[in-house]
């Protein structure tokens, strides 16, 4: 599971720039509740990272908002095969 957070959130410090407006780190784990703890971790103000400055504003705990039932009755869709 890999989540991409909104630029802001977590701290882009030691991220090599591909684009100032598009780089991010985010969590990559084996569940969803892992991702969501290591966001609750990860994100947050950094003084060397202007971008962050109102992070500590939208920190929450992410494992504590999800919900089991979220995808309860969705349907969903598999390609099987890919057209070339």
């Amino acid at each position: 599971v890999g989540v991409k957070p909104t630029v802001g959130l977590v701290s882009r410090r030691h991220i090599v720039p591909l684009s100032r407006s598009q780089d991010t780190a985010g969590p990559m784990s084996r569940s969803v509740a892992d991702a969501a703890c290591i966001l609750t971790v990860m994100a947050g103000s950094d003084p060397e990272d202007s971008a962050t400055w109102e992070a500590d504003l939208h920190k929450t705990d992410y494992l504590a908002q999800l919900d089991p039932n979220s995808l309860r009755g969705a349907r969903m869709g598999v390609a099987r095969f890919m057209s070339k």
